[in-house]
């Protein structure tokens, strides 16, 4: 299994949330403060954790680490 850190910005569009590139980091630490940095300037943004298994093609549910202002729906629920 391998780990990926990702973390992704949400902008406002008009009614619509429109989400930046993903970026990947290295660690966890890495991700969460890249999502405090872009939560000062987006209207929100989040970073979470995804194991998965690259021959299985298996991923498991992300676990959010850091969110902050507004989000879509799949990252809403606690």
């Amino acid at each position: 299994m391998t780990i990926s850190y990702v973390t992704i910005g949400f902008m406002r569009r008009g009614r619509v949330l429109v989400a930046d590139q993903p970026r990947l980091s290295k660690t966890a630490d890495i991700a969460v403060q890249l999502a405090k940095r872009l939560s000062e300037t987006r209207a929100g943004a989040v970073a979470f954790e995804q194991s998965h298994d690259a021959e299985s093609e298996c991923y498991d549910d992300p676990v959010v680490l850091f969110k902050s202002g507004e989000l879509p729906a799949d990252f809403s629920t606690d």
